[in-house]
């Protein structure tokens, strides 16, 4: 089974942070940390803001200042039976409640103070690797996180770009294949350019137990995993997210952002909307976009693969 770091089911820029705190002065603990934190003088002057989190399809507000925080997040693994697709449940390994998880937004030369919780109700321990962390496991050493623990940890955003986020816990496909995934966001320094909408979609793969559409509550099928065959390739975690009264929405003329990304932990996407044209496209989320020229007549659609896009 190829893992989550494989160029085809990561997909999601090469943006780099570095934990802040050097060896000796973080004492935080593998599930709980143990006393103070001890930070930089230059850290702990920085004003203090927490972080919003949405759930998908939405996204955090934009930033606006133009100067550094120290960011505070906080972040909950919740397992949760909820809706695959109509009479079928599913036991989903969720951050924050939601697959894929909360979308975290942050900038440039941001310093971040990450906790991590694992609710009471969880039967299994579980970490967070940010792709956007330079680091042991990009955070996954630190937050190794019991049922009932909190664990922190503190990194500095040193570039800017889309990143993928998920869990690694071994199995680490079995985390990720239960919907332990998500997106974090750096904005550049200067800012994105300001649109109308923006949007949060992922796709993800489930291996149930049970064949696609079979009701009932399914469970997890390693045998599938390892196969690579899986019953349900979804965005947002389930079957109709996107449609229906859950579609998501734009005015004529509006311009739209949509931060894309693959959860996996097999398939990769070829992700296109029907009938419209991305402007400018950033692949694999970095930032340098592609500028789109539309043709000089109206009307035919079209369809560009993409990951973040602004269109």
């Amino acid at each position: 089974m190829r893992t989550h770091r494989t160029p085809s089911s990561a997909a999601l820029l090469l943006l780099s942070l570095a934990l802040l705190i050097p060896a000796g002065h973080a004492s935080e603990g593998p599930s709980d940390t143990k006393g103070p934190v001890l930070l930089p003088a230059d850290v702990l002057a920085l004003p203090v803001e927490q972080a919003i989190l949405t759930s998908p399809p939405h996204v955090p507000p934009a930033i606006t200042r133009k100067h550094a925080a120290r960011v505070v997040v906080h972040l909950e693994v919740r397992e949760e039976v909820m809706r695959l697709a109509d009479g079928v449940e599913y036991t989903f390994w969720t951050y924050g409640g939601t697959v894929p998880g909360s979308f975290i937004r942050i900038r440039e030369g941001d310093v971040v103070e990450f906790h991590l919780d694992n609710h009471p109700s969880s039967k299994l321990p579980h970490n967070i690797d940010l792709h956007a962390v330079t680091g042991p496991g990009g955070g996954a050493t630190s937050t190794f996180t019991a049922p009932g623990h909190s664990s922190q940890f503190t990194f500095k955003a040193l570039n800017a770009g889309l990143y993928v986020y998920h869990c690694a816990t071994a199995p680490v496909p079995m985390h990720i294949g239960n919907g332990m995934y998500g997106l974090i966001l750096v904005e550049p320094k200067e800012g994105l350019p300001k649109v109308d909408r923006e949007y949060y979609v992922m796709q993800g793969e489930f291996y149930t137990t049970g064949r696609y559409g079979e009701e009932g509550l399914q469970s997890f099928d390693m045998a599938k995993a390892i196969d690579e065959r899986p019953p349900y390739i979804v965005f947002n975690g389930s079957v109709g997210s996107l449609v229906g009264d859950k579609a998501i929405t734009a005015n004529v003329g509006e311009h739209v952002r949509i931060y894309f990304g693959v959860g996996g932990p097999n398939v990769t996407s070829s992700f296109h909307v029907i009938g419209e044209i991305f402007d400018k496209l950033w692949p694999e989320g970095g930032t340098k976009y592609i500028q789109r020229q539309r043709p000089d007549h109206a009307g035919a659609l079209r369809r560009r693969h993409g990951r973040r896009v602004q269109g």
